[in-house]
Formats: structure tokens, sequence, C-alpha cells
């Protein structure tokens, strides 16, 4: 389950196993044999992927979301959406867009 949850964080984040490499120091090789199902991360490596992916250990290692983490059908759409746009520029103006309608603070 890890090395599947790792891939998918890794794909939605865009980073690469090189890029991941180098923001948990720990190496290439590691990450990948992770990915390969063919070492199981320490809780310190965990943690580390973890965190640089932006995702809660519990979910990386398998746990369902909390009821409260659980998006609406439309509220999912918008984050896909979002997390789709390509480049700093697009996503700055989506959020403007976003906060002019009165939908963030």
């Amino acid at each position: 389950m890890l090395s599947y949850r790792l891939r998918e964080a890794m794909d939605i984040r865009k980073k690469t196993q090189e890029k991941l490499a180098a923001e948990t120091n720990v190496s290439q090789s590691h990450i990948s044999r992770i990915l390969n199902g063919e070492r199981e991360p320490t809780v310190d490596i965990a943690m580390r992927l973890a965190y640089a992916l932006d995702v809660s250990l519990d979910w990386l290692c398998g746990m369902p979301p909390a009821p409260d983490a659980m998006l609406a059908p439309d509220e999912g759409e918008l984050l896909d959406s979002y997390r789709a746009i390509e480049g700093k520029a697009a996503r700055t103006i989506a959020l403007n867009v976003i906060r002019e309608m009165g939908g963030l603070k």
C-alpha cells in the first residue's frame, strides 16, 4: 500500500524520484526500491517522504482519510482542476478568481 500511495502522491505533486530524493536526503535508488515494493521505509524515512509530499503519514501508510477530511464531489473536482493547472502564474490567477468570488480570505 505504501508504494502505491507514494507513487500517487508523487504524481499529484509532480515530483520525480530525483527531486524527492534531494528534498528528503534519501537516495533515489532507495526511493525506487520503495516504489517497487522491494523495501519498506523506516519510520524516519516515511515521515520525511510524507512531509516532502505534503501528505499525512497515516495516509501514506494506507490509512483512510479522516471523515472530516473527505471532500464533497464538487470540492474534489475543483481541487483536481487546480492541481491540473500548469505554472505558478496560472494557479495564482485561479486563486485570485476564487478570492474575488468570496471563496478565500
